[in-house]
């Protein structure tokens, strides 16, 4: 997180492209800004990755009996891969947030040395 965050806060900046354009020249020289992304980027990866992998989680026969019983595409999805694949992500999910809640004692150090 630490990496990302100096990568957004000097990195993007540097770019000429970046600097050359007038929305994103704002965009980038705001600290606030470059925190938000870095949180929000961060976040998304992890939660994709963790949803992803609870959803690969279930058990095949449960897809399987459900297809036997005549089960739609999206029934099955709504009815037996998601309440399933969200039990297993629950806990994963929790932990995340409690990390980015953590993360955010990193956005105070380099806001310190942009100034």
């Amino acid at each position: 997180m630490y990496v990302q965050l100096l990568l957004l806060y000097t990195g993007v900046y540097s770019l000429d492209a970046v600097r050359s354009t007038p929305f994103l020249s704002s965009f980038f020289k705001d600290a606030f800004n470059c925190t938000i992304l870095a949180f929000t980027l961060n976040t998304a990866a992890y939660t994709t990755e963790i949803f992803s992998g609870a959803i690969k989680a279930t058990p095949r026969w449960r897809t399987r009996t459900a297809r036997a019983f005549g089960m739609s595409g999206w029934t099955l999805y709504r009815c037996i891969i998601l309440p399933s694949a969200l039990r297993r992500a629950l806990p994963a999910y929790s932990n995340e947030v409690i990390l980015m809640l953590h993360a955010t004692t990193l956005a105070r150090l380099p806001l310190c040395l942009i100034s």
